[in-house]
């Protein structure tokens, strides 16, 4: 009874993982599209070099890299994404090479600007801790709810099992005190 309890535990928290981690990964993606968004548009409007963008930008949640032509060709883009890029719009891709899983990316004349999520970030790790603690907690207090249930409903049994062994002896002076109306109740008395 309590493998069951434990195994719905486990299934609980790989399912709330599976879709927080989606959602986590859907704000990064929106924080990472209006920070590429925001780059663009200081780019074009006040006439900032790249090196000085990159100065400004650099943060404890963003890093920002700007690649050449030659550079970006290595990212192995599909023409679908090239045309995306080439249109000004704002793509998402995998920087692996940087350690970074996901990256928004946008064209900014001759360089590309990739926007990544810095080490230092916490934000998805936080939400992860806090999801194994709250697991943590709710597998401990159900699994001492549990032992405490079980114990509830087989300590009755064993002592009417116990009587029932020793009136199978032939002691019949035997009493087995419970005090509940339920099934059990009606075994006993």
């Amino acid at each position: 009874f309590i493998g069951i309890i434990v195994f719905s535990c486990i299934v609980t928290f790989l399912l709330m993982s599976h879709f927080s981690n989606d959602l986590v990964e859907k704000q990064v993606d929106l924080k990472l599209s209006g920070m590429t968004a925001s780059v663009q548009k200081l780019y074009k409007d006040n006439g900032l070099a790249v090196e000085e963008i990159k100065d400004v930008l650099d943060t404890v949640l963003y890093e920002v890299n700007f690649l050449t032509e030659t550079e970006a060709e290595e990212l192995r883009l599909s023409s679908r994404e090239k045309k995306l890029l080439s249109d000004g719009e704002v793509i998402f891709i995998n920087y692996i090479d940087t350690g970074h899983k996901y990256a928004s990316m946008t064209k900014l004349d001759d360089y590309y600007l990739i926007v990544t999520e810095s080490d230092e970030n916490t934000e998805a790790m936080a939400l992860k801790f806090y999801a194994f603690i709250t697991f943590s907690t709710s597998m401990i207090i159900g699994s001492l709810l549990m032992f405490f249930a079980v114990r509830m409903i087989t300590e009755p049994i064993q002592r009417l099992t116990r009587a029932t062994k020793e009136v199978a002896k032939g002691n019949f002076s035997v009493r087995v005190k419970y005090l509940g109306s339920d099934e059990i109740g009606v075994l006993i008395n």
